[in-house]
């Protein structure tokens, strides 16, 4: 049985000089792929959010919605998704979120999941 998704909000990075790759949160490759982009539209503490999703030259708009997947409890969210070409092609999220006048950014991932 898998566990829950986990939220890190460790970012590792290899510094390349004048840029950074991101790391997997799983196994640490620099192999990351994204594949789509959410985002949620949320007035702070309105009860339904509106999500925008992006994957495959695509725009999907759904109803509002309690925004349960929306990484931001109060606000807005972004999520942008990815896979590792090394651990699998699982999903890894990199979440950012308003919170209080942050902004937040952080991983959400099943860490038993890998197919590689």
């Amino acid at each position: 049985m898998s566990e829950a998704p986990t939220t890190s909000k460790f970012i590792r990075i290899a510094d390349l000089g004048g840029a950074s790759d991101l790391l997997c949160p799983r196994c640490g490759a620099d192999n990351l792929h994204h594949t789509y982009v959410t985002t949620f539209d949320r007035s702070e503490d309105a009860a339904t959010v509106i999500e925008t999703r992006i994957e495959g030259g695509k725009v999907t708009v759904l109803p509002a919605s309690l925004g349960d997947d929306n990484p931001s409890r109060r606000r807005d969210g972004i999520v942008i998704g990815f896979w590792c070409e090394q651990c699998g092609q699982a999903p890894i999220e990199l979440c950012i979120a308003q919170h209080k006048g942050s902004t937040e950014i952080g991983w959400r991932f099943d860490p038993s999941i890998a197919d590689g």
